[in-house]
């Protein structure tokens, strides 16, 4: 499935789009590519987003859907801290049909423009896929292949231990925990086409170096309108694969939302 997105990536890392006007302020490109063109108060500070939908329904049917994400990332100099939630809820009269708990923080420190070092951390609750726990601790070397007015592109590669904890009937798996060392390679991309929409994806695989079976992914694409300077729509898709789940499950997990989301 993530091929066919690889071509925003190609067009950003070549050049080929070219900027045209220069975006709002609250659109303007990183203070760690630029800094020596912002002034020093500038050059730390917060900015993210959070946002909510939810299917309510009464009656003769008897559900709700609820999804929730938050992001934050924080400029300092030669410094990036990013942070990710997802919370996925449904339930109807048998009672919870699904509960998705998702976290990440990464830091990034900056050797150069564009060359940096990070250190990431992940955490997922997913009750269809009956995952107790995946929590994934790593550290790599990025690259900044883009970061202006139009296009910000970044290409990371690491090394990350993962841990998984399972909860299935016994006769089903026999050992529910599973833990790995694991390559990771990640990407993540995004294209502000003008004040009012934007679009990006966020990508990262982790295979196994102890067992070519154990393949855990996840990917996050998004496409973003903005109604006023706060206030903004946007469609989301969030993919999840694990090549070895409980005997039963899909390997893939899907997500599609609609929410609507402040910036702050």
């Amino acid at each position: 499935m993530l091929p066919s997105l690889f071509l925003p990536l190609l067009l950003a890392a070549s050049g080929t789009a070219e900027a045209d006007a220069p975006l709002p302020n609250a659109l303007a490109s990183s203070p760690l590519v630029q800094d020596e063109e912002v002034p020093e108060e500038e050059k730390r500070g917060w900015e993210g987003s959070i946002t909510a939908g939810a299917i309510i329904q009464t009656g003769n049917t008897e559900t709700n859907n609820i999804t929730a994400t938050g992001n934050a990332i924080w400029y300092g100099h030669s410094k990036r801290f990013t942070a990710n939630a997802l919370w996925n809820y449904q339930d109807d009269t048998t009672g919870v049909i699904q509960r998705k708990l998702y976290g990440d923080a990464q830091y990034d420190h900056f050797l150069t423009k564009k060359l940096y070092g990070y250190g990431k951390g992940s955490a997922d609750n997913d009750r269809q896929a009956n995952l107790d726990m995946r929590w994934t601790l790593g550290a790599g070397a990025g690259y900044q292949f883009r970061d202006d007015d139009r296009w910000k592109l970044a290409g990371e590669l690491g090394l990350a231990y993962v841990d998984e904890a399972f909860n299935a009937d016994p006769l089903i798996l026999p050992d529910p925990d599973n833990s790995y060392l694991a390559a990771r390679i990640g990407f993540n991309w995004e294209y502000l086409a003008n004040q009012y929409f934007v679009a990006g994806q966020s990508a990262e695989v982790f295979p196994s170096l102890e067992d070519g079976d154990d393949i855990y992914s996840r990917a996050d694409t998004y496409a973003q309108t903005n109604l006023t300077d706060s206030i903004f729509v946007k469609l989301q898709w969030i993919w999840t694969y694990d090549n070895t789940p409980v005997p039963g499950n899909e390997r893939s997990d899907h997500i599609y939302a609609l929410t609507i989301g402040w910036t702050f």
